[in-house]
């Protein structure tokens, strides 16, 4: 098993990548970020498709680029493989012959690549679509087959670019399933890029936070996602966020409103962050203990699964966009459209106070 060490400056026009990244063997790191924040750039930069203006890629100890030794290998002798929202296979050749084409390209011979094309995908549950070629094959047919050439190689490290975006919804998790248990069957070490955090949950050890083209957060996927130092990672995971300045009782806002919650992490710089389910709205103030109750007013109402999210805004700015998941008995009953008057109301123990991002221009701790 290969681990990853990327350590990747690089500037292209205004955008300013700088970023510090390890994958421990048999490991596998998701990278989150918004649009733009870097995240197709550190894999161009994995994969050999760019070349950092400064820095250092190894897998498995072996070097793939160094800026200081002028050294960069390209993609095709990285030893890393590929698995992309197009999954590129090669139109006249049939899935087998696909799958084949890995193991050839790094010295087997024909019979050991076609014995390496049928394991794998028997592996990826394909092994009947061997004979077919691409233009037979449903999307997730032909993304399994990708998933299997990528692997009969052999490489010390899977790259995974947004690899379920182009399914559709029945496909999308039958693949995540596949792809998590070939992934842990075999011990391999992947860099998954991705904007959903079902893949993050269902794949990943790890997960970095990219924005601005710095880390802004690290840690363990779970860890990560449930409690949020950014706006961008508590959006992806469903959660609302407040900023502001931890206090003894919670957190206040620049404001000065303050939020009370079970507990805090001192003093300091701080996000507050409650789930939307603990929300609850009412058309009047007088409902209830809760200890946190602010006037707001409905902006839109959008179907979650069994139960309707609505957004509010309200005159304290940071009430924007925050979101509270009612039952559609409760949004018929309080008569909520977009417009209507409510007061937000959540409690104390649903509160959770933890220590903010970096401030902006600096990279968290790796």
């Amino acid at each position: 098993m290969s681990g990853l060490r990327a350590r990747v400056r690089l500037r292209r026009g205004s955008f300013d990548l700088d970023v510090d990244v390890q994958v421990s063997a048999g490991e596998v790191l998701a990278v989150l970020g918004p649009n733009g924040s870097g995240k197709s750039t550190l894999l161009g930069a994995v994969a050999g498709l760019l070349r950092p203006d400064d820095g250092l890629v190894e897998v498995g100890g072996r070097v793939l680029t160094d800026t200081a030794r002028r050294a960069h290998l390209p993609p095709a002798r990285r030893g890393v493989g590929l698995l992309a929202q197009d999954p590129l296979l090669f139109p006249h050749l049939t899935a087998l012959a696909n799958v084949a084409f890995g193991p050839r390209a790094t010295g087997s011979g024909r019979r050991r690549a076609t014995e390496l094309a049928h394991r794998w995908l028997a592996e990826v549950g394909a092994a009947e679509f061997a004979r077919r070629k691409p233009a037979a094959l449903s999307g997730g047919q032909a993304q399994r087959v990708a998933l299997a050439r990528a692997l009969a190689a052999g490489p010390g490290l899977l790259l995974l670019d947004e690899p379920f975006a182009a399914l559709d919804v029945d496909a999308a998790p039958a693949l995540r399933g596949v792809l998590r248990r070939v992934l842990a069957a075999a011990g391999q070490t992947a860099l998954l890029v991705t904007h959903d955090p079902l893949d993050a949950l269902a794949l990943a050890d790890r997960v970095v936070v990219l924005g601005a083209g710095r880390v802004v957060e690290e840690g363990p996927t779970r860890e990560v996602l449930s409690r949020p130092r950014t706006a961008f990672t508590a959006s992806i995971a469903g959660l609302n966020l407040v900023e502001g300045t931890a206090t003894p009782e919670g957190l206040r806002t620049p404001d000065g409103t303050r939020i009370a919650a079970a507990s805090t992490p001192g003093r300091g710089r701080a996000v507050a962050v409650f789930r939307p389910a603990d929300v609850a709205l009412y058309l009047d103030p007088g409902h209830g203990s809760p200890r946190n109750v602010l006037p707001a007013e409905v902006t839109a109402l959008e179907p979650h699964g069994d139960t309707v999210r609505v957004k509010v805004t309200g005159a304290h700015p940071w009430l924007r966009g925050l979101a509270a998941d009612l039952t559609p008995a409760a949004v018929a009953d309080l008569a909520l459209e977009p417009g209507t008057p409510v007061h937000l109301a959540v409690k104390a123990a649903a509160v959770g106070v933890h220590p903010a991002q970096p401030p902006a221009g600096t990279a968290a701790p790796q």
